[in-house]
C-alpha cells in the first residue's frame, strides 16, 4: 500500500488501482473509470486508448502487441463429390498477392473488449475466425484452384485460434491497464492527487504503444502550492501500412474485382460469418 499512501480515497487513480489490487471489478468497469480519469486530466491519449479497448480499434489502427496472436490457417471445400474440412495450410499456400498484402498466421483483434470476452468464454476449445477480407481471399484462391482442379473449390478460409489464446488477449488488456496505472503512480509527485495531462499522455506512450521515452518530472514550490511538469521526448516510428492500403496502393483491388467478375458465373461462393 506504500504506493498509494499519498492518494486519498476520492482519487480516480486510487480507485482504479484499488480495483486492480482487489481483483473483483471487471476490466470493462475499470476502463470506464479510466475514461473518467482521462476527462479529469484532459488526456486525449488516455481517453482514446480506453475507448478503443472498450469499443474496438479502427481497421487502420496500429494495434498494441497484446492484441496480436498466431493461429493456424484452415480451409473447407470440395473436389467434385468429395468434401473436405479443416485442412490446414501455411502462409506459403496462400496466393502471392495475398502474401504480399501481409496476410499470414498473425491474427489481429480489432474488436471491443466485450466481444473478445464473449469469444474467450465460449465452450469451444478452438474458435474459427475469418481472415481479413476473407471472402475476397477465398475468391482469389478459387480462381487459382480452378486452373488446376476445374471441379474443386474452397468454401471457407479461416483461422483456428485456441480459446486460451483469445483469453490471453483479454488478460493482456487488463495487464496493460495495470502497467499504465503503475506508471502513473510512479511518476506522480507525493503531494499531487491527479496526474497532469502530459503525465497521462506519456504513460500511454510508455506502456501501451511501446514508445519508451525519457520522462523527467520536476516539482516547484511557491507559497505553499505545488506544480508539476513532465518533459517528454517521444521517438515515433512510422507505422506499418495496413494490408488494405498496400493492396489499394498497388492497384491490386481493381484487379481482384475484375478477376472475381470473370469467375463469378463459374464458382458458387458460400457466405461465411466472421466466426462460428
Amino acid at each position: 500500500m506504500d504506493m498509494i499512501e499519498h492518494m486519498n480515497d476520492n482519487s480516480q487513480l486510487f480507485k482504479i488501482q484499488r480495483d486492480l489490487l482487489e481483483g473483483t471489478v471487471s476490466t470493462t468497469r475499470m476502463l470506464q473509470n479510466c475514461m473518467l480519469l482521462a476527462g479529469a486530466t484532459g488526456s486525449t491519449e488516455l481517453r482514446t486508448w480506453a475507448r478503443r479497448e472498450l469499443e474496438g480499434y479502427p481497421g487502420d489502427a496500429d494495434l498494441p502487441g497484446y492484441r496480436k496472436i498466431f493461429a493456424q490457417i484452415y480451409v473447407d471445400g470440395q473436389n467434385g463429390a468429395w468434401f473436405f474440412k479443416e485442412q490446414s495450410i501455411g502462409p506459403e499456400d496462400l496466393p502471392e498477392v495475398v502474401r504480399e498484402a501481409g496476410i499470414n498466421n498473425k491474427v489481429l483483434f480489432y474488436q471491443g473488449l466485450a466481444e473478445l470476452e464473449a469469444l474467450a468464454t465460449r465452450d469451444d476449445q478452438f474458435i474459427h475466425l475469418s481472415l481479413p477480407r476473407g471472402d475476397m481471399i477465398k475468391k482469389i484462391m478459387n480462381h487459382e484452384l480452378c486452373k488446376r482442379e476445374p471441379y474443386a473449390q474452397y468454401h471457407r478460409v479461416y483461422y483456428s485460434a485456441s480459446r486460451a489464446a483469445i483469453h490471453g488477449v483479454v488478460e493482456g488488456v487488463r495487464t496493460a491497464l495495470a502497467d499504465l496505472v503503475s506508471e502513473l503512480v510512479r511518476t506522480l509527485p507525493s503531494d499531487q492527487q491527479l496526474p497532469s495531462k502530459e503525465q497521462a499522455d506519456q504513460a500511454v506512450h510508455f506502456t501501451v504503444t511501446g514508445e519508451h521515452s525519457q520522462v523527467s518530472v520536476t516539482n516547484s514550490r511557491a507559497s505553499g502550492s505545488s506544480t508539476s511538469t513532465a518533459t517528454t521526448t517521444v521517438e515515433r516510428t512510422e507505422k506499418d501500412e495496413s494490408w488494405w492500403k498496400r493492396w489499394r496502393k498497388r492497384g491490386i483491388i481493381i484487379g481482384i474485382f475484375s478477376m472475381c467478375g470473370a469467375t463469378a458465373g463459374v464458382l458458387n461462393y458460400l457466405q461465411i460469418a466472421p466466426w462460428s
